[in-house]
């Protein structure tokens, strides 16, 4: 694993490349935001080291405002996260030579790499973990006021605040195209989710949707600090071809 930053020098991002020998695939790893990025990284960490055993260079990113990047929580937002992430993968492809880039997340970072997609033909593919597809949901289930403010011990700005209110994942949004191939990983099936399937299956050629009953990466395991490592998931995505 080689740590570095890199991006402007005005918003420094952080990344951790995991390389591989001989290949051209590569995968942005985008973690979620807030608390449970602090949960998920660990499994993150295997899930990268797992992809990399099965020939993908992985970059897996902090953007601006997150983890070991600069900024604060306060600089946080959606269209932040998806700037930070179209360029990690520009980062990627200059460091691997890797010419078919992928994009995956965790949580608000697979809504984030959904949304990457249809901004950046780059983007060959997309790997989902129980992404958010329901932004006031999502707010409500980490008590962030709509206004913003703090929400497990983060401080998020106004601007993060309305543009979760506005996010839903349907049959119209987000708008533009989407890669021909794509896995999407639930931990559980129920309306939503359902809902967000169909929306995706109708607008993504080749879609593989696995529900897989795991701990939640990005939960606290038992006081432990870190989330639980969900093995069926990490073998799910990294036999998933791209």
């Amino acid at each position: 694993m080689n740590p570095g930053f890199f991006g402007d020098a005005s918003r420094q991002l952080y990344g951790a490349y995991h390389p591989a020998s001989g290949s051209s695939r590569g995968v942005v790893i985008v973690p979620p935001v807030g608390q449970e990025g602090l949960r998920a990284h660990r499994a993150l960490r295997i899930l990268a080291d797992a992809w990399a055993t099965a020939g993908w260079h992985v970059l897996r990113v902090d953007p601006f405002g997150t983890g070991d990047a600069g900024g604060s929580d306060h600089d946080v937002t959606l269209a932040g996260v998806v700037a930070d992430t179209r360029t990690a993968l520009k980062e990627l492809a200059a460091v691997s030579g890797a010419r078919q880039l992928i994009a995956c997340g965790l949580r608000l970072g697979a809504t984030a790499a959904l949304l990457t997609a249809t901004l950046d033909p780059a983007v060959r593919g997309l790997a989902l973990w129980e992404p958010i597809t329901d932004g006031p949901a999502w707010m409500a289930e980490i008590g962030l006021s709509r206004a913003g403010g703090a929400a497990q011990g983060f401080d998020y700005s106004p601007t993060f605040a309305s543009e979760l209110r506005a996010l839903r994942v349907d049959a119209s949004s987000p708008a533009g195209p989407l890669p021909k191939r794509a896995i999407l990983v639930w931990n559980q099936e129920d309306s939503a989710r359902t809902a967000a399937t169909d929306a995706l299956r109708g607008r993504i050629e080749r879609l593989e949707v696995q529900t897989l009953p795991s701990p939640r990466a990005w939960a606290e395991e038992n006081d432990f600090g870190a989330g639980p490592v969900p093995a069926a998931v990490i073998a799910a995505l990294q036999a998933w071809r791209g």
